[in-house]
């Protein structure tokens, strides 16, 4: 699956957090579609394509 990284259903946005991060700090963000089609843009991989791996991870 080394077609993982669809940047096609990728979006931006802009972020402003305030005197952060400081030195000493990491600021971690994680953001997530809260609309109603997130399928509409998510292309991911085919069914079969995800079972043959999921059967070769099993087997070994």
């Amino acid at each position: 699956m080394e077609d993982s990284w669809d940047y096609d259903a990728m979006d931006t946005m802009t972020l402003a957090v305030p005197d952060a991060p400081r030195p000493d700090e990491i600021l971690l963000v994680i953001a997530y579609l809260g609309g109603t089609r997130p399928n509409a843009r998510i292309k991911g991989n085919p069914p079969e394509q995800v079972a043959a791996l999921v059967a070769s991870m099993r087997a070994s």
